[in-house]
């Protein structure tokens, strides 16, 4: 199922002129393996989703800002 969603957001992208798109699934701690596979594939920027309803660091979820806090490259967070 997580890689049919995430062939669909690709598509999208690519449609939309966004070129270079590489997707990893993988079975873990949801942070731990969105910084290792940082690492390992040389992303410059991770762009991640929060799900809380107010900016700020009170209101992000738990992964979202554990990944903001660890991260060695900039971080996105997108609501």
């Amino acid at each position: 199922k997580a890689q049919s969603i995430l062939d669909f957001y690709q598509k999208s992208l690519e449609g939309n002129g966004v070129t270079g798109i590489k997707t990893v699934t993988k079975v873990g701690h949801p942070a731990e393996e969105i910084l290792n596979t940082t690492k390992e594939e040389g992303a410059e920027i991770i762009i991640i989703g929060s799900r809380g309803k107010r900016a700020g660091y009170r209101f992000m979820g738990s992964v979202s800002r554990e990944v903001a806090n660890s991260a060695e490259v900039p971080v996105l967070l997108v609501k």
